[in-house]
C-alpha cells in the first residue's frame, strides 16, 4: 500500500512544481490525489494527456476541486457547472479520475457512481481545510482502504473533526489546525460508532 499527494502550496506560476505534478502523474503507480497548485496543470493539454496514459494503465487518480478550481478543470473540456451532480461525473470522466468536487455540499464521482455528502459545517469554509482532506484522504489510501470508499471516509471523518472543533471554538474561529487537532478523536468516534453497529447487527 502506499498513495502520494501533490498541490496543497504549490504555485501555478512555478515552473518547477509543474515539472514535478506533471512527473508525478506519469510515474507514481500508487494512487495520487491532485489538489491546489496541481490542478492548474491538470487542466493543461499535457496534463490531461497525462491522466488519460495513466487511466490506461489502471492507475487511481483522485481530484479534489472547490468550485474555483473546478471551473478551471471544466473550461477546456467543456464540462458545465450549472448542475454541480453532473458536473463532478463529467469531469470525472474527462480527466479519467474520481472528483470530490468540494462546497456545501460535497460531491464523490468517479463517472458511474456519485455521492453526495451534505453533512458539512461552515467552519470548513477556511484556507487550509481543503488541504487537511487531502491529507485524510492520502492516508487512508495510502493504508490499502479501496478509493471510493476512502474518499467517502475521508469526507465524513474530515467533516466529523470540523464539527468538533467547532462545538468547542465556534465555526467562526475555527481554523485549519483545529480540524487537524480534531481528528483523532474524531476517528475514536467512528470507531465507537462501528463497534456498536456491529453489536447491535449480531444481536
Amino acid at each position: 500500500p502506499g498513495a502520494v499527494v501533490v498541490g496543497p502550496g504549490l504555485d501555478s506560476a512555478d515552473k518547477p512544481a509543474r515539472k514535478l505534478c506533471l512527473c508525478a502523474i506519469r510515474k507514481v503507480k500508487h494512487p495520487l490525489l491532485l489538489d491546489g497548485g496541481a490542478l492548474f496543470f491538470v487542466a493543461t493539454k499535457d496534463g490531461r494527456k497525462l491522466l488519460r496514459k495513466r487511466a490506461s494503465k489502471k492507475r487511481v487518480t483522485v481530484l479534489t476541486p472547490h468550485a474555483g478550481e473546478a471551473a478551471r478543470l471544466a473550461k477546456p473540456v467543456g464540462v458545465s457547472l450549472d448542475n454541480i451532480y453532473e458536473a463532478a461525473a463529467a469531469l470525472a470522466k474527462a480527466y479519467r479520475a474520481i472528483v470530490v468536487l468540494k462546497g456545501p455540499e460535497t460531491i464523490i464521482s468517479d463517472g458511474k457512481r456519485t455521492e453526495i455528502f451534505s453533512h458539512g459545517t461552515p467552519a470548513l469554509a477556511k484556507a487550509g481545510t481543503g488541504d487537511v482532506l487531502s491529507g485524510v484522504i492520502g492516508g487512508l489510501l495510502a493504508q490499502g482502504v479501496q478509493p471510493f470508499e476512502g474518499l467517502l471516509l475521508g469526507v465524513a471523518l474530515h467533516a466529523e473533526a470540523a464539527k468538533i472543533a467547532e462545538q468547542e471554538l465556534t465555526a467562526v474561529s475555527v481554523c485549519a489546525e483545529d480540524v487537524l487537532d480534531a481528528l483523532p478523536l474524531a476517528i475514536r468516534l467512528f470507531l465507537q460508532r462501528a463497534t456498536e453497529d456491529k453489536k447491535e447487527a449480531d444481536r
